[in-house]
């Protein structure tokens, strides 16, 4: 059987993956995969099952709805695990090691780890991978975020929609939940990816965004 891993997952629980973030509910338990035990923890299911359908897809549906309408759903992180992604320490603790997953996706989650521990979070990513194995990563492109803003500007000077200027600066600053503090161009993206030890990177179109995004598939 092949390990999937989906990090930093929120509120998008991916058939066929294990969904680990660092908060939320965790899913009843079925599936055969050594992340999954851990003795401490009582595995009842703790959701609704109108929850756990309004989470659910599949990668190539990535997005159910729009960002937009997902803010407004207000709807729960429902997770297989709960681990830091930045260490991935109870991973690790269930035996799961380095070379041993087939692919990893982690979609606009990037912004929200600080500058610093960029680089060692993407080496162990790296690592986890066996020498076939990919991952996908989407973050905001933030130079076409600000162009965006620059863009509303203008149309404030003619008196037009102010809503779409305070959207640009959501995009681009994020949310008091899901704060952005680290931001990425083409450039910085794909040298963070190289110095992290992934080999090949190409751009990707298997996730949608309504929004200025960047998105790629790194191979070990």
């Amino acid at each position: 059987m092949s390990l999937r891993l989906h990090l930093g997952c929120g509120t998008v629980y991916l058939e066929e993956f294990v969904n680990i973030d660092s908060i939320g509910k965790y899913i009843d338990y079925g599936r055969d995969f050594s992340v999954h035990c851990d003795d401490s923890i009582d595995y009842q299911k703790t959701y609704a099952t109108s929850e756990f359908e309004a989470n659910k897809t599949v990668l190539s549906s990535y997005y159910k709805n729009d960002l937009k309408e997902s803010m407004k759903a207000n709807k729960v992180v429902i997770v297989d695990s709960i681990d830091d992604i930045t260490e991935l320490k109870k991973l690790k603790e269930s035996g799961i090691g380095n070379g041993m997953v087939d692919e990893i996706v982690s979609v606009q989650v990037l912004e929200q780890i600080e500058e610093h521990k960029l680089f060692p979070t993407l080496t162990l990513w790296n690592e986890l991978l066996h020498k076939d194995g990919s991952m996908l990563v989407s973050v905001p492109d933030a130079r076409e975020t600000v162009t965006y803003i620059y863009e509303c500007y203008d149309c404030l000077n003619v008196n037009k929609d102010r809503e779409a200027l305070i959207w640009g600066f959501r995009l681009l600053y994020g949310s008091r939940q899901n704060r952005h503090v680290s931001w990425f161009d083409e450039n910085k993206l794909k040298a963070l990816l190289l110095e992290a030890g992934f080999s090949r990177i190409d751009k990707s179109v298997e996730i949608k965004h309504d929004y200025p995004a960047l998105v790629v598939r790194c191979y070990k």
